[in-house]
């Protein structure tokens, strides 16, 4: 997909799996179960939408934003490299980050 923009819109168990996105909006979109798995996404933003059951395993993200979305990911923390966060969204993704690298928090 290129240059494509989803508003208001529900999306249930897409499968985007190894597929190329390139400057793909999200607008307050409900994404849900959606496999983002060994695909390309570069300049791809997800403002307002909320992403549940999201998988980017092993997906490749360049200029992603995923600032001002509701964060639901179950897998492919590692392919979170190259995509943008907001500091809240940074909070309610660090336990599930230090459970993904091994790291054990204790208070």
């Amino acid at each position: 997909m290129r240059r494509v923009t989803f508003r208001d819109c529900k999306l249930d168990s897409v499968n985007f799996r190894s597929g190329t996105l390139t400057e793909v909006t999200f607008e307050n979109c409900v994404l849900r179960d959606v496999e983002f798995g060994s695909a390309t996404l570069r300049a791809v933003s997800f403002g307002g939408s909320t992403l549940a059951g999201a998988d980017f395993t092993k997906a490749t993200c360049t200029r992603v934003d995923l600032r001002g979305a509701e964060l639901g990911i179950t897998g492919g923390y590692e392919s979170l490299r190259g995509t943008t966060i907001d500091s809240v969204q940074l909070v309610a993704l660090a336990p599930l980050l230090a459970s993904h690298l091994g790291i054990a928090v204790k208070d």
